[in-house]
């Protein structure tokens, strides 16, 4: 399920208009990454965990908490190169992590 939602997610571009701020480029990918594999490893959950439909807001959470901590460091002039990529993987990892913890305390009987 993460691999297709990967896959999903990265095959998803949007053409935006010349005239639209450059941050919504970003926050629509990360966003798109959280909706497409919250709903890619919910159809494996749903079986198995009760509040199943909650991964999708957890992940959902987690990329778009990735993408405000990048912007947030570019904004405040503390962006360097491997920031991105901690907040990118790293920030949605702890987040999905700490919410399939959560779930797995419920599972379905």
């Amino acid at each position: 399920a993460t691999t297709v939602g990967y896959a999903l997610g990265g095959a998803m571009r949007w053409d935006l208009p010349s005239t639209a701020p450059p941050w919504l480029e970003g926050a629509l990918m990360l966003l798109t990454y959280g909706i497409v594999l919250g709903l890619t490893q919910w159809l494996v959950l749903r079986n198995k965990v009760l509040h199943a439909g909650l991964w999708i807001p957890i992940s959902i959470v987690g990329w778009g908490l990735a993408y405000l901590l990048t912007v947030a460091a570019y904004l405040s002039g503390l962006y360097v190169e491997p920031f991105d990529l901690f907040s990118a993987y790293f920030i949605p990892i702890a987040v999905n992590g700490w919410g399939m913890a959560w779930l797995l305390q419920h599972p379905q009987a």
